[in-house]
């Protein structure tokens, strides 16, 4: 009987040693949560004194702005050409990262159809400057290559012209021989 009694004492001691432990883990938490809270409140308290202190201004100054921004982070741009777009983060001191706010538009349905006539015409003309680009490329390559065969005939040429002044030299020596 004596050992049931130590076995169930044994067991309430350990649950309830179990149960203080998870207590002071929470309490450490919640202590922990509401230290975060206060030194939130008083970064708001800065941040909105410090907006106070600017209510009125009549130009922007660079101290100024140093004074709200903590930091800025800018990210690789993603995409290509008109969709390329760059992520940009700005922290402001006291409050953490600001987010600008974007209001959300549904389109009407003339908006829509305007949108994609608007698309539509740029790719035509995406596609019709591709073209054009290409024909210019290959008149670039055409006349590339007019060019270097003209620069060869005329070296040929000058290279015959060169080869007739000596003969022409040499047949009046010979002429000049025989007259001699």
């Amino acid at each position: 009987m004596e050992d049931c009694r130590t076995d169930f004492f044994q067991s309430m001691l350990t649950d309830y040693e179990n149960e203080q432990n998870e207590l002071n883990k929470i309490i450490e938490t919640d202590t922990a949560d509401m230290q975060r809270i206060i030194g939130g409140q008083n970064n708001v308290e800065r941040f909105l004194k410090l907006v106070k202190k600017y209510e009125n201004i009549t130009e922007l100054t660079p101290a100024m702005i140093n004074e709200f921004i903590d930091k800025i982070l800018v990210h690789e741009p993603q995409g290509k050409g008109a969709d390329r777009t760059t992520e940009v983060e700005i922290y402001l001191n006291y409050v953490g990262q600001f987010q600008v706010p974007v209001e959300q538009h549904e389109p009407t349905e003339e908006e829509r159809i305007a949108a994609e006539k608007e698309a539509e015409r740029l790719r035509r003309k995406r596609e019709s400057n591709r073209k054009y680009m290409k024909k210019i490329r290959e008149k670039s390559k055409e006349f590339a290559e007019h060019e270097r065969i003209a620069e060869e005939k005329s070296s040929d040429s000058n290279v015959c012209v060169e080869q007739n002044a000596t003969s022409k030299s040499n047949r009046q020596k010979v002429k000049g021989e025989k007259i001699a």
